[in-house]
């Protein structure tokens, strides 16, 4: 729903900026068409090599980059490694997660994350994006050698995290991140 309200202003002001151009109110009279059919390739060729990706392609590559960063996180903290994480990952959230792992090394345990995404891209403004995510969390500790056990009943807490995903040289990262009991 907030996408398509958002993809509704955008499609707006396009119309809007297309109505500006088009409604000079002129009296004169707009030239003929010439019989070159070369000027018309150029200037049709030249918005395209610059056009920006669409909304929807941007909302994948964030969504992808979301996912891709959860996947790493979880991988970090089984293994307590935090190189497994620092591609996806910069700022303020690489230092907590940093932090996590160190707390779990001293006491002896890792994490198997389990968890159930239900999220969405709420904003997109230029390299910044913003993802809601409503979390079912079945998270469990397990040794930190023999990772055991592999399956756990976990606590079924529910979250709402709000995470801020930058785009920094040429990729989606996540810089921040809130998380709000539902």
């Amino acid at each position: 729903m907030r996408e398509m309200r958002a993809g509704t202003v955008t499609v707006g002001m396009v119309c809007a900026v297309v109505l500006a151009a088009c409604g000079g109110g002129s009296s004169t009279p707009t030239p003929a068409a010439t019989a070159e059919p070369t000027a018309p390739a150029a200037t049709a060729a030249t918005p395209s090599a610059t056009a920006m990706p669409s909304r929807d392609a941007v909302v994948a590559e964030v969504s992808q980059a979301y996912l891709a960063y959860w996947d790493a996180y979880a991988d970090a903290v089984l293994h307590l490694d935090i190189t497994r994480v620092e591609r996806f990952v910069s700022g303020a959230e690489l230092a907590s997660i940093r932090e996590e792992i160190e707390k779990l090394r001293a006491d002896g345990v890792a994490l198997r994350v389990v968890v159930e995404h239900d999220f969405a891209v709420i904003d997109v403004t230029g390299a910044v994006a913003l993802v809601e995510d409503q979390i079912v969390d079945n998270t469990f500790y397990v040794d930190a050698k023999t990772l055991e056990p592999p399956t756990a009943a976990g606590s079924g807490d529910r979250y709402r995290d709000l995470v801020r995903l930058e785009r920094l040289d040429g990729r989606w990262t996540v810089t921040s991140g809130a998380r709000n009991p539902r």
